[in-house]
């Protein structure tokens, strides 16, 4: 693999570099909400304010989404493809998904957002979320991301499959750069290279300085609400949209 890394010169209010909404106009395809309770809104840009979200309610690329209270969300995606927001998230859709080959990309201000991969599980790139620490890509997997924007920190959970973590950084140009890999002490990894890959039941610590290592899951972790909510939403996953 032969990419150029540097780091973002700025790291914007949604953590993802350009900002990439439509205006006033109609939004790009990207997802549909197909579970949604308590407070949970989205910004509307024809009206340049924030407004519930609805059950059905088509997203495109740029929309942007908070969930507060003890709201809860779910997006699906074309590819059985599935991200949930929790309570106190703060994210904006970063692409546009009309087909299963679609990647679909998330950015986190703050909070929680779990993933799950139940179909293009042979795709890398088929769900990312960035964070201003690091990005997640999936491999057919399910995993949970928590971002604390106080402590520059995102911990990744893996629960099935694994994903691939490395820094929140733009990529342009040829360089290489080292492939996924366990990364464990005494080895040195530079912030601008390092790929970690996590596996099923461990955890990775993302923050502004060190070398993130894979950790196993505590009980507490796996047996929470949140976890145990997304596995069984994900035990009858819907049928795929078709968007086109």
């Amino acid at each position: 693999m032969f990419q150029k890394i540097r780091n973002p010169k700025s790291l914007k209010a949604w953590g993802w570099g350009l900002l990439l909404l439509a205006g006033g106009g109609s939004l790009l395809q990207a997802g549909e909400v197909g579970y949604v309770v308590g407070n949970a809104e989205f910004f509307d840009t024809t009206q340049s304010q924030w407004a519930p979200l609805q059950l059905r309610q088509r997203l495109g690329r740029g929309a942007r989404l908070r969930i507060r209270g003890l709201g809860r969300v779910e997006l699906r995606f074309v590819g059985q493809r599935f991200v949930r927001l929790n309570s106190g998230t703060e994210a904006q859709l970063r692409s546009e998904v009309r087909k299963a080959t679609d990647p679909v990309a998330v950015s986190l201000r703050a909070g929680q957002a779990w993933g799950s991969v139940l179909g293009a599980r042979d795709r890398p790139d088929a769900l990312r979320i960035r964070t201003p620490q690091a990005v997640v890509a999936v491999k057919g997997t399910q995993f949970d991301v928590l971002l604390e924007p106080r402590l520059s920190r995102t911990e990744v959970s893996v629960f099935r499959g694994q994903v691939e973590v490395q820094p929140s950084v733009e990529i342009e140009g040829p360089k290489q750069v080292p492939g996924p890999q366990e990364v464990a002490p005494p080895q040195e990894v530079s912030h601008e290279a390092w790929v970690v890959l996590v596996r099923k039941q461990q955890r990775l610590v993302i923050g502004e300085t060190g070398i993130p290592r894979p950790q196993a899951l505590s009980s507490a972790v796996r047996e929470s609400d949140w976890v145990r909510f997304n596995l069984e939403r994900d035990q009858n996953p819907l049928e795929p949209l078709d968007l086109e």
